[in-house]
């Protein structure tokens, strides 16, 4: 309670006026007619006196120059003939922060209480609920002491460009904002904001405040940070290792059922089946369930992470295995399909490999000149190893070994699917595949958006079974809103290893998660893009992280590495 008063009167109460002493002027003066039981009253804070003024018969104002904490404060008092001094009990040790009160007895054995208001011109914020942000008509800014917040709205802001606008009242008499106020929380979470006062640039931290979109812990959904096991945090403090053998509260996966012959996907239609439902359709209501299966996530901070792709063209098949690769994150995944050197994230021939101007591979009937050029959610690695996420399409002739340009598209919210817009995409390498993006920009797509944002020309109704289907392993790249790079692996539990899912049985040793419950669970921790690369029924995914195992093993064959290297 002391503390919520202290905070009450920093933002409420500071808004009383107040004059200014001259030093060494201790002698007290009275703002109104009432009573003043003081004859001086000083008080110093990180070797800074200062007097203070009686507001009214209630409040007592101090005002610091250079004074930033008030929790070891002291106090010289004298008081008028007849008044005693209650609390504190020990004027030399006082916390203004917890408890900014004095008690005092009058002669008629009465106790005057009087709040000290306590401003400083270090601390020029005086009412953060007057600082905006553009486009918004309330303030989502908190301030605590030198510290300002932002509470974040995914729908109202953009994350990469937020202004402010310091409203009259937000500040003390004579400061001053910066003139710049846009800030990109992509490139950081936290900025110095210096706001001029006293002749002074005093420092304030701006930071984003993600709790509106990290709606989860790790913890409240069962992983455990094993990071130590990998890596040392002082050497890698940018690195999170994170697993679990059991999600708790996911919400139940859509009505497909692998070993259910009456339920085939080609025996409904898209249109009005809800096991193709995707994220974007599930009500918040939604049935829960556990799931079981080992679920691995590993994040990097972008700003530390460099990212490449790499295939090993020589070897047979263009087989290759995690642990052969040297560096701090590999992640590989088997379902591919790959052509000569070529090969692409994915199991279903749909897909394009782009490497440093030249086009390596490509579905074979995207060569005939019938087809119209073709698009998908796809991935890329530019210059300096940051992956990056798209709609793409290769401009040019889809031949392999052909030149040409990787180019971007827009969202798409309706069937068109207009290549008029699409600019250049600036990467060295990019794929697309057998991919889907369940979550972009924070956003939990439908099944009608998943469709229009997939113009690979191979709309199959096994939609319903990959998405659904809870007998297949997983693997998803990602970007999460506090500018990290996520890789994740969920696998099934390892019980009968039979060829054909349709042959399990049902128990928890033969399911695990689907597409969709994985990327609803990353999106509550925070993910904003959740690119789904690949599913497998054979053979689970391998993440190593420091030369070791997170989940899968380093000699598993896969066709294609994910490398990131960690930079300092």
């Amino acid at each position: 309670m002391r503390k919520i008063l202290f905070n009450l009167t920093w933002l409420w109460l500071l808004g009383w006026g107040y004059s200014s002493c001259s030093d060494g002027d201790y002698n007290m003066e009275v703002h109104d007619k009432g009573e003043n039981p003081f004859r001086s009253l000083t008080i110093t804070s990180q070797g800074e006196t200062v007097p203070a003024q009686v507001v009214d018969e209630k409040h007592v104002s101090v005002r610091f120059n250079e004074a930033e904490k008030f929790d070891q404060a002291s106090m010289n008092v004298e008081l008028m003939d007849g008044y005693t001094l209650i609390y504190p009990e020990n004027p030399a040790h006082i916390n203004l922060e917890e408890t900014p009160v004095l008690n005092i007895k009058a002669p008629d054995n009465r106790i005057k209480k009087y709040w000290v208001n306590v401003t400083s011109n270090a601390l020029p914020v005086l009412d953060a609920g007057k600082i905006f942000v553009e486009g918004l008509e309330e303030s989502p800014v908190s301030a605590s002491l030198s510290n300002l917040n932002i509470l974040f709205d995914r729908a109202r802001m953009n994350q990469k460009a937020i202004t402010l606008r310091f409203e009259e009242g937000a500040l003390i008499e004579g400061a001053t904002p910066p003139e710049n106020l846009t800030f990109d929380f992509t490139e950081s979470l936290t900025y110095r904001l210096d706001i001029m006062a006293g002749g002074k640039a005093r420092p304030y931290t701006l930071a984003l405040d993600l709790s509106s979109v990290m709606k989860k812990t790790p913890a409240e959904m069962g992983f455990s940070d094993i990071t130590a096991q990998f890596v040392d945090k002082a050497q890698y403090p940018y690195v999170t290792v994170l697993k679990t053998s059991q999600v708790r509260d996911i919400p139940v996966a859509g009505d497909y059922k692998w070993n259910d012959h009456d339920n085939w996907p080609w025996e409904h239609h898209f249109y009005d089946s809800n096991f193709f439902d995707a994220v974007g359709d599930w009500k918040e209501d939604r049935e829960k369930t556990n799931v079981y299966g080992d679920f691995a996530i590993v994040t990097i901070d972008v700003k530390n992470a460099h990212a490449r792709l790499v295939t090993d063209p020589s070897a047979e098949n263009n087989q290759m295995q995690p642990g052969q690769q040297n560096a701090l994150i590999v992640a590989g995944g088997r379902n591919v399909y790959a052509v000569g050197r070529a090969w692409a994230i994915g199991g279903n021939p749909a897909h394009l490999y782009y490497e440093n101007g030249t086009l390596q591979d490509a579905l074979s009937n995207w060569e005939d000149p019938s087809w119209d050029p073709s698009f998908r959610a796809g991935l890329g690695v530019d210059k300096n190893g940051k992956i990056l996420f798209s709609n793409c399409y290769f401009e040019g002739s889809f031949s392999k070994g052909a030149s040409g340009r990787m180019m971007q598209l827009p969202f798409f919210t309706d069937d068109s699917h207009s290549l008029a817009g699409a600019t250049e995409w600036e990467v060295e390498q990019a794929v697309w595949g057998y991919a889907l993006w369940p979550i972009r920009d924070g956003y939990a797509l439908n099944k009608y958006e998943l469709w229009n944002n997939d113009g690979c020309g191979v709309h199959s109704s096994s939609y319903g079974r990959n998405w659904q289907g809870v007998c297949n392993d997983h693997v998803f790249f990602g970007l999460t809103y506090d500018n990290k790079i996520g890789i994740a692996v969920c696998n099934r539990p390892r019980g009968n290893t039979s060829a054909h899912p349709a042959t399990w049985d049902s128990n928890p040793t033969g399911e695990g998660y689907s597409v969709m419950q994985a990327a609803w669970l990353l999106q509550q921790l925070g993910w904003k893009e959740v690119f789904n690369v690949a599913n497998s029924q054979v053979q689970a995914y391998s993440i190593l992280v420091n030369g070791q195992s997170v989940i899968g093993m380093p000699d598993w064959e896969t066709r294609y590495c994910l490398l990131i290297d960690g930079q300092n």
